[in-house]
Parts: C-alpha cells; sequence; structure tokens
C-alpha cells in the first residue's frame, strides 16, 4: 500500500530525521506532517503515529513522521530543546514537503499531539495549511504559570531556562486567530492525567466553526486503551480523507 522511506534534514546546524510514507499510486498526493509531543518521537505511544501513517496510506494519503532535535534517533540534546528549536524543525520540514515532487504543496495538513499540537498551531498559521488534526492539544502555560515553572522538570530532566520562558509565555490565541478558516479536528482525552479539561475547553471557546471535536471517553493522556486507539485512528483517518 505504501512505500517507506527514510529521510535526512538540516535544521539549526544538526541532522533531523524522519520517515516519509508514500502511498503507491499516481502522483501528486496530499500530506499530512506529523508533530510529536514534548520529549515524543517520531513513533508514538504503542507506535500510534507509525499505525496512523499507515493508515493514512491506505487511503491515498501520505505522511512525514519526524523527530525534532533532542528527540528520537535526532541530534541534539533534550536538556538543549526550546520550543524555537522545535518549531524551526517542523518548518524545515514542511519546507521539505512543499518542494518534493510526489506532494500536492496546496494539501498539506499538519497532525499534532499534546505540546506538538500548540506548536503545529504556531507553525501552520504561517503556512498554507489544508487542515489539522489535535490530539490532546496543550493550550498554554497558564495552569502551570502559579507553580514556580523555573523547577519544572520533565521526563527527570531540567529543562534550559529559555525553554521554560518561551512555555511560560506561549501564545496560541494569536495563530488560531489567523486559522480560523482551516478546518480542524480536536480530541480530547477525558481521563487525561496530564492536561486538566482547562485546555479542551480553551479551544472550544476559540473554535466556534470549521471544527469537529471528539470526547475520547476512556482514554488517558498515551491513549492506552485499545478500543478508544482504534476510534482515534479511525475518526482521524476519516477526517484528513474528507480534508484532502
Amino acid at each position: 500500500m505504501e512505500e517507506r522511506s527514510s529521510v535526512t534534514l538540516q535544521s539549526g546546524g544538526q541532522k533531523i530525521f524522519g520517515i516519509l510514507h508514500m502511498p503507491k499510486g499516481d502522483a501528486p498526493v496530499p500530506v499530512v506532517l506529523f508533530c510529536h509531543g514534548f520529549g515524543g518521537n517520531k513513533s508514538g505511544k504503542f507506535r500510534l503515529s507509525v499505525r496512523q501513517a499507515e493508515a493514512l496510506s491506505s487511503a491515498g494519503i501520505a505522511s512525514f513522521r519526524i523527530d525534532c532535535r533532542g528527540s528520537g534517533d535526532s541530534e541534539g540534546h533534550f536538556a538543549d530543546t526550546t520550543l524555537s528549536s522545535q518549531i524551526e524543525d517542523l518548518k524545515t520540514a514542511l519546507t521539505f514537503l512543499q518542494n518534493h515532487p510526489a506532494i500536492d504543496k496546496s494539501r498539506i495538513s499538519m497532525l499534532g499531539r499534546s505540546l506538538g499540537a500548540a506548536l503545529a498551531i504556531q507553525v501552520a498559521a504561517t503556512f498554507n495549511v489544508k487542515s489539522m488534526v489535535l490530539v490532546c492539544p496543550l493550550f498554554d502555560a497558564k495552569p502551570w504559570v502559579e507553580k514556580k515553572i523555573e523547577e519544572f522538570h520533565f521526563m527527570g530532566q531540567a529543562l534550559s531556562k529559555a525553554c521554560l520562558n518561551e512555555f511560560a509565555t506561549l501564545d496560541t490565541i494569536t495563530p488560531l486567530k489567523a486559522l480560523s478558516t482551516v478546518p480542524m479536528l480536536i480530541l480530547q482525552a477525558c481521563k487525561d492525567e496530564i492536561l486538566s479539561p482547562y485546555h479542551f475547553e480553551q479551544y472550544k471557546l476559540l473554535r466556534n466553526t470549521n471544527t469537529q471535536f471528539v470526547d475520547l471517553i476512556e482514554a488517558n493522556h498515551d491513549c492506552s486503551n485499545l478500543l478508544e486507539q482504534k476510534r482515534l485512528l479511525d475518526t482521524t483517518t476519516t477526517f484528513l480523507k474528507e480534508m484532502a
């Protein structure tokens, strides 16, 4: 159903690695850029990103899964990761897709999860994207601002001051307004132990049109429930196929 190839790109003077899934058939084809969560990677928990890419290939849609610097197989150290570096990596990946001869550059979509969803919004506001899927999307740092954010650790590692400052001032409202006409699918894990309902509620307040909201009733942040995994994959594939 597809041809899968490894891709190496240069971003910020370092190598980032990705996997391009190309469905068999006539080109050019639509494509979806995957944006993993903070500290995540291009495969995703339970290989959900791989499985999603395979499902999209079956629907005639290409996909590009990348590791941002400091994550997965890409160069760099996680402790040096910033929101700016991840945004730069996503822009590098989008530019690659725009210039790929087998990709229809007018039909590029983005799929982001957790913090990756918020960063995908930042990037999409500066590119011409066809549609977006946000899975367990973080909205901003407000729930953490009352805590001492400088003491915030992730996966046992201290984060750089630059990263913490960017996180504390993350603005999702402005780029969301710029994407008001872009169709979105937003999925909430109702048993999310990482992100409170606050985040999903903010998206509901700001996205009154061109948006499908889906509650994954039994899902946690990583979507470990098998039935909800299937629902997530099927719902996302159906939406992106309709948008393509």
